[in-house]
């Protein structure tokens, strides 16, 4: 025997269970509404405006320790049996250095100074005949130059090649037995070379650099300094240095915005 369900509710019920239903609807769609509200407020709360240490962009400042040789030439007593000729002469060089650094996406560029000083840079050579009373004494007192640096970054390494403007404060110190003169050569030059630098941590790097100073310096006015014992044809000059060194620089890293990522604490 079927039995007819519809025959169970009266005609006059059918506005209750509509209202209802229209309720249970509204209820419905407002529980979702709140649940997408409160999950937009977690959301916005969470939201963290993130800030990236650029490791190679900002100011900097170290220290470098090296070796350096230099192209020295010169003779004395030139016209005689017995003169002195001056060859090359080297030694350590120490400095400080200190710049400033841009980054665009893997280059970097900026703008280094660095000054040296070579405590034991010289060469000394005597007379070569008899009597042993002539000697040119050559000493690098200064080095300094401020050059453009351009290089590339590759995970924490910083590979560069750099060139500018150089300076040298260089003496000869030519005795013999009768006279004493002092030749200073000094002057702007040019400086050309490379080098890589690691990021040991977020503020220290070290590195290995090389430097090719070009001055083409040249003194030959020793017939009128030294009237005695010059000659027209004596000379002392230097002409190049080149100095490898390594080198470890304090950072302040530059803070580049990034803008803001929003993230759910749920997810």
């Amino acid at each position: 025997i079927l039995r007819d369900w519809s025959s169970d509710v009266c005609s006059s019920d059918l506005p209750i269970v509509m209202r209802s239903m229209k309720h249970v609807l509204l209820c419905g769609v407002s529980a979702v509404a709140l649940c997408l509200s409160v999950s937009t407020a977690v959301w916005a709360s969470d939201s963290t405006e993130y800030v990236e240490a650029n490791p190679w962009s900002g100011t900097y400042i170290g220290t470098h320790l090296g070796y350096g040789w230099a192209q020295t030439d010169g003779i004395f007593k030139e016209s005689q049996t017995s003169n002195v000729q001056l060859d090359r002469s080297s030694g350590l060089v120490f400095g400080l250095h200190a710049g400033i650094n841009w980054q665009s996406g893997r280059y970097v560029y900026g703008v280094e100074a660095d000054v040296s000083f070579p405590p034991h840079f010289d060469q000394q050579n005597e007379e070569s005949g008899n009597d042993g009373t002539g000697q040119i004494i050559s000493s690098i007192e200064t080095l300094a130059s401020v050059r453009a640096r351009l290089g590339v970054v590759f995970d924490h390494t910083l590979v560069y090649a750099t060139g500018g403007l150089a300076y040298v404060d260089s003496k000869f110190d030519v005795h013999d037995s009768d006279e004493n003169a002092t030749f200073n050569l000094d002057g702007l030059g040019g400086v050309v070379g490379g080098g890589l630098e690691m990021a040991v941590s977020e503020k220290m790097t070290v590195g290995l650099e090389g430097l090719y100073y070009i001055f083409d310096k040249k003194e030959n006015d020793f017939a009128n300094i030294m009237s005695s014992s010059g000659d027209t044809n004596d000379f002392v000059s230097l002409d190049n240095v080149f100095v490898a060194r390594i080198r470890a620089s304090y950072r302040r890293s530059e803070e580049r915005r990034v803008g803001k990522e929003c993230r759910s604490r749920w997810s």
